[in-house]
Order: structure tokens, then C-alpha cells, then sequence
């Protein structure tokens, strides 16, 4: 029971610098761009939606 505990933890671990990793990895990648980042598109949610 213990190395499953062990393991359990191990893969939550994992999983957490995975995300953070990723999350570091795109700042660095939009941050350091030599042209400016996509705008952010705000949708109006003061009409139905065009589909």
C-alpha cells in the first residue's frame, strides 16, 4: 500500500511540473517573439452568437 501511496504521489508530482513547465515554456515563447502577440478577441455577449 505504501508504494502505491509512493507512486500515486510520483505521477501528482509529475503531472504539476509538467503544467508548470508547459505554462514557462509559453511565456517564454510568446514574451520572446520578435513580433507583437496576437490580440485577445473579446466576443459581444449582448447578441446570440452567429452559428
Amino acid at each position: 500500500m505504501i508504494i502505491l501511496k509512493r507512486i500515486a504521489l510520483a505521477v501528482i508530482m509529475v503531472a504539476i511540473v509538467a503544467m508548470f513547465g508547459l505554462f514557462a515554456w509559453n511565456f517564454y515563447q510568446r514574451y520572446t517573439a520578435s513580433d507583437q502577440p496576437p490580440p485577445v478577441i473579446y466576443e459581444r455577449s449582448d447578441r446570440p452568437s452567429r452559428a
